[in-house]
C-alpha cells in the first residue's frame, strides 16, 4: 500500500510557517506573556538560600520542556533541582540557582 500526501496540505502548511517568521517571533510581554509561541517568558524564581530547591508558579499550562534564565538581580545562575524535572507540573516547578536572588527564566 502507498501512502500517498495531499500537496495542497503541504503548501498551507508552509505558507503558515513563512507568515509566522515573517511577522517576527514574539515572546511575549507582561500583558500578552504568550505572544505567538508556546512559552511563559516571565517566570519569577526568588532565591532566599543558594543552592537549595525553590519553587515558584507559572501560567505554561503543561509541564515545561526547558527554561532559560533571561535576567537576574545577583550575579548567579540557575539549575535544575535536585530531583531533576521530576517535581515539575502544568503549574509549578521547582529550581536552584547558586546565589540568593530575583532571577527571570522562560520556560517552554
Amino acid at each position: 500500500m502507498k501512502i500517498g500526501y495531499n500537496p495542497r496540505d503541504i503548501s498551507d502548511t508552509v505558507r503558515k510557517l513563512v507568515q509566522l517568521a515573517q511577522g517576527r517571533i514574539f515572546f511575549g510581554t507582561p500583558a500578552n506573556p504568550s505572544g505567538n509561541c508556546d512559552l511563559d517568558p516571565t517566570v519569577s524564581l526568588v532565591v532566599t538560600a543558594a543552592d537549595t530547591n525553590t519553587s515558584t508558579t507559572h501560567q505554561l499550562g503543561r509541564v515545561p520542556a526547558a527554561y532559560l534564565q533571561i535576567r537576574q538581580t545577583a550575579g548567579g545562575r540557575v539549575y535544575d533541582a535536585s530531583g531533576g524535572t521530576a517535581n515539575w507540573t502544568a503549574t509549578a516547578l521547582d529550581l536552584r540557582a547558586t546565589v540568593p536572588g530575583t532571577y527571570t527564566i522562560m520556560i517552554w
